[in-house]
């Protein structure tokens, strides 16, 4: 697949209709991730023990009001759902549609490499990665092990290009420059309180 063709014809389509393009992406964005899921899994060499079950979600806050995409909440989160012979071997990716669903197959690609990773990093070591949900310091190791393990995907520069762009573009659409001021800061200074870097 090609997907740096699908980059250039991405910003075409932003210059041309973004309203359309958002509307594309939320309509596509589950079959983009399962699909994206499923291509980096054979890449990433991903042991075919190891099942991944994948929900494409939204969090709502307890005051019920909806997640914005710069929220601190707005993550994403792998989970190990069970290591063993006699109970199966699987992991469990929440994909957050509120800070996913408008973004274009490329644009999912560094977010959807990095979840795999970190079920490539509890293939290799179970036990460690459920030490992580308590331990800060794995779980800080763990993220940029993760972070670094990303970006050697081929062109991964241009996809996160991709991935900043169509964000604050949408946020800027959606919520005003506010909005575009606050995705921009997401993405400059809290999203390393999220992710260790």
């Amino acid at each position: 697949m090609d997907f740096l063709k699908e980059v250039y014809a991405a910003r075409k389509e932003l210059l041309k209709n973004r309203s359309k393009f958002w509307q594309e992406n939320e309509k596509n964005c589950g079959k983009n991730c399962l699909m994206l899921i499923n291509h980096f899994q054979k890449q990433l060499n991903i042991d075919k023990k190891w099942k991944i079950k994948i929900s494409v979600g939204e969090f709502v806050k307890k005051d019920d009001e909806k997640t914005k995409p710069f929220d601190y909440f707005s993550y994403s989160l792998t989970n190990l759902v069970v290591a063993s012979k006699k109970q199966n071997y699987e992991f469990f990716i929440f994909l957050n549609r509120a800070r996913i669903g408008f973004l274009s197959k490329t644009a999912l690609i560094p977010l959807i490499v990095h979840e795999l990773e970190h079920v490539k990093q509890g293939t290799l070591n179970p036990k460690e990665y459920l030490l992580s949900i308590i331990d800060d310091d794995i779980s800080e190791r763990l993220e940029k092990e993760a972070d670094l393990a990303t970006r050697k995907i081929k062109n991964w520069n241009e996809f996160r290009k991709q991935q900043i762009i169509e964000s604050i573009l949408y946020c800027y659409d959606k919520f005003g420059w506010d909005g575009a001021e606050k995705m921009a800061l997401f993405f400059h200074s809290e999203i390393k309180k999220i992710y260790g870097d």
